[in-house]
Formats: C-alpha cells, sequence, structure tokens
C-alpha cells in the first residue's frame, strides 16, 4: 500500500497514526492552514467489522477539527453500514470498478 504526492508538496509519514491494520498515514502542510491527513486502508476480506474499528485507534489521534481523506478498500459488507453510520460520521462513494 502506498499514498503518491507530488514532491513539491510538503508533506510528512505520520507513523504515530499507525495501528493494528494495514493503513499508512500521511500530512500534507500548507502555508496558513491546519494539516490535510491523507490515510490508504486496506480491510482483507477474511477479517471481521473488529478490523475497521481498528481504524478508530488512528483515526483518535488526529486533531479534532483536522480535514481528513481516507481512502482505501474497505470492503464492507451492506450489514455493517448501519454499525458503521452510527460509529463515524461516513460519506459513502460508490466503488470505482
Amino acid at each position: 500500500m502506498f499514498v503518491a504526492v507530488k514532491n513539491t508538496l510538503i508533506t510528512s509519514v505520520e507513523t504515530d497514526l499507525q495501528s493494528n491494520c494495514e493503513s499508512i498515514w500521511i500530512s500534507i502542510r500548507v502555508k496558513g492552514i491546519s494539516p490535510v491527513y491523507i490515510g490508504a486502508f486496506y480491510r482483507p476480506q477474511s477479517t471481521d467489522l473488529d478490523y475497521v474499528k481498528e481504524l478508530d485507534t488512528s483515526l483518535a489521534k488526529i486533531q479534532p477539527n483536522a480535514s481528513i481523506w481516507l481512502l482505501g478498500d474497505f470492503n464492507i459488507y451492506p450489514t455493517w453500514i448501519g454499525s458503521l453510520l452510527l460509529l463515524y460520521q461516513v460519506v459513502v462513494i460508490q466503488p470505482l470498478i
């Protein structure tokens, strides 16, 4: 897994945001605004909803008003959507493929 960023941007790998799931986090710094955090996440199909909840460990470490872009392959089952909506403010986007 990786996050590709244009080399003219000021970025940092945020290793302190790692948790017990397959994810990588970076931050992009722009003068005059709060950092933007970008996370890439993968949930293997063999894992359960608790694996997705492990992502909360990472999210809880980010300052409350920060901008977060979280992307990846969540392999979410339709029956889990209700549970996730109760835990997070989620914007569900249709898969690209």
